[in-house]
């Protein structure tokens, strides 16, 4: 009996596609509320999508503030004294996402309070921030690093360095010069208090924040540092520094 055989077939197994996604920072929106009102309302950021990370460092003295309604804070970081802290929160966007968001102060933070908002795609919702420390300084030179710290950071994070000053007489405020090689300067905010040390007419800030975002990280065995000096003159400095990463 003849024995028929069919057309032989190979069979590939189809090859799942790896897609790999990281943070990505979509806009920036800050705001200050000068020493006055008691409260500070940020506009919020542009183009702001439905499951984006919403991020805001808030910086101010070493009182307290409210967030918004549904933000969720993550942690503060303050030198000792009355001196500047930094506090960061998170929220996952929604569909119907407010125009303004109100942030609240008591004490120190009623009368001096800078917060910018970050609208981040790509990030993890569940777990967003990886990892948070923080350095305290009184030199305009500031460098922040995962160097001799124990720091979970992963590969695809997204680090954010972040630096607070108080009781800071800019003469001549600008943003910070000699920012690491490869770190993008994303925002200066400077309270303006015109009357402050007697110079009225001056941009006197009680209080400023700088932020800096560097590249999404390749590899966990390198450390990670950021570094810039604070221009302008000043007097009484003090300051906070932060990094923190975003998966």
């Amino acid at each position: 009996m003849p024995i028929n055989i069919g057309t032989s077939r190979a069979l590939l197994a189809s090859r799942p596609t790896i897609v790999t996604v990281t943070p990505v920072i979509v806009s920036l929106a800050s705001a200050t509320n000068s020493l006055t009102g008691g409260h500070t309302t940020v506009t919020a950021p542009t183009s702001i999508t439905s499951g984006n990370l919403l991020l805001a460092i808030a910086a101010s003295g070493t009182e307290t503030w409210t967030p918004p309604s549904g933000w969720t804070l993550f942690g503060t970081k303050a030198s000792s004294g009355d001196d500047p802290q930094i506090s960061v929160f998170t929220k996952t966007a929604t569909g119907s996402e407010s125009g303004t968001y109100v942030w609240s102060g008591s004490g120190d933070a009623a009368d001096a309070t800078n917060v910018a908002i970050f609208n981040i795609s790509g990030a993890n919702t569940t777990t967003p921030i990886n990892g948070m420390f923080s350095k305290y300084t009184t030199t305009a030179a500031v460098t922040i690093g995962t160097s001799g710290t124990s720091i979970p950071t992963v590969i695809g994070c997204l680090p954010i360095a972040c630096g607070a000053i108080g009781q800071l007489n800019l003469s001549n405020a600008g943003n910070p010069t000699s920012l690491t090689s490869g770190w993008t300067g994303q925002t200066l905010v400077v309270d303006q208090d015109t009357g402050n040390y007697g110079n009225t007419g001056n941009n006197n800030g009680y209080n400023a924040l700088y932020i800096a975002s560097g590249p999404i990280t390749t590899d966990t065995s390198t450390a990670i540092t950021a570094g810039w000096t604070w221009g302008g003159s000043f007097s009484e400095f003090t300051g906070t520094s932060v990094m923190l990463f975003i998966t």
